[in-house]
């Protein structure tokens, strides 16, 4: 008898861990549509919501509208549907994180002609920022392209109410990033 309950439950619990990891690549997709069809509000949607402690909801609308669309440039995804990898899912204190990667690009096209002066001075810019991101300057758009592993950091607590929310990781903001996490939870997550 004991034998049984003991299955029993450890079957209730990898249904519900594949569930909510069913549920979480629903989420991710979602996310990334929002993204490539430039959604700011679905994106905000997605954030975690920590980060509207720090930058208020319409000043990251502007952030973002600014970033991706202005007079002098433009962003866009160029992959529609890239193959997402899932960690393990892990609990910390009362928190469940996944790290989610991916193979990303982006286009900035850029409205006036770049001269090859400022265009392979932007180029070398980039490739110093942008740190395993493979950098082009595609001379025929007037466009960079910039390409490598993007990560999602997927969080399920109850600051959203047990639904996977998101924050883009990038190691060149960390402290931005321990602003929502602390770093022993970024590191205890390998990053």
């Amino acid at each position: 008898m004991k034998l049984k309950s003991v299955l029993f439950f450890l079957f209730l619990f990898s249904i519900s861990k594949a569930q909510t990891l069913d549920e979480l690549k629903v989420e991710t997709k979602k996310v990334y549509d929002a993204s490539y069809n430039i959604d700011f509000d679905e994106i905000l949607n997605y954030s975690y919501p920590k980060l509207f402690e720090l930058v208020d909801r319409t000043q990251m609308t502007q952030v973002l509208e600014s970033n991706f669309q202005n007079p002098e440039f433009s962003v866009r995804f160029v992959y529609p549907n890239p193959v997402f990898t899932y960690s393990e899912l892990k609990k910390i204190n009362q928190q469940t994180f996944c790290i989610v990667r991916y193979n990303g690009a982006i286009r900035m096209k850029y409205e006036k002609p770049l001269t090859d002066q400022l265009a392979n001075g932007m180029l070398t810019t980039f490739k110093q920022h942008m740190t395993g991101k493979k950098v082009t300057f595609e001379k025929e758009r007037n466009s960079f392209l910039i390409e490598g592993e993007s990560v999602m950091i997927a969080i399920s607590d109850n600051v959203t109410q047990n639904k996977w929310r998101f924050i883009n990781y990038d190691a060149g903001q960390l402290d931005f990033i321990d602003k929502m996490l602390t770093e022993t939870v970024r590191k205890q997550l390998g990053l």
